[in-house]
């Protein structure tokens, strides 16, 4: 809740890069229980609070429509791979190079690697 409450007060839901930066940096605190979590088998569970902070943070009420919680699933999504992938890999990246990554995938400025 106090990710939410942060981007909230600070009106951060606007910019999508101070967005994924205050979520890599508050994350980022929890590394250890991240890794304990993630050893136990319990990705779902770390999933389903990325997902229920995008919903607290993007969605007004529940009666939005249907494909508004699909995209905010497909971005939890996208979000819970890369910061897990980031927090295996020793968190070696800056929370500002991450959040650059996330926002400039989210807002169609990075295009896939072309495969030839």
């Amino acid at each position: 809740e106090s990710i939410h409450a942060k981007i909230v007060e600070q009106d951060l839901y606007h910019d999508t890069y101070q967005y994924y930066y205050t979520l890599f940096e508050m994350l980022g605190q929890y590394e250890a229980l991240v890794n304990a979590s993630l050893t136990a088998g319990l990705d779902g569970l770390i999933l389903d609070c990325i997902a229920h902070n995008m919903d607290q943070t993007f969605l007004e009420s529940s009666a939005q429509p249907h494909a508004e919680k699909y995209l905010l699933r497909y971005h939890a999504g996208a979000f819970f791979h890369v910061f897990i992938e980031w927090t295996r890999s020793g968190r070696q990246e800056s929370c500002e190079q991450m959040a650059r990554l996330c926002a400039d995938a989210a807002t169609g400025k990075l295009d896939f690697p072309s495969y030839q």
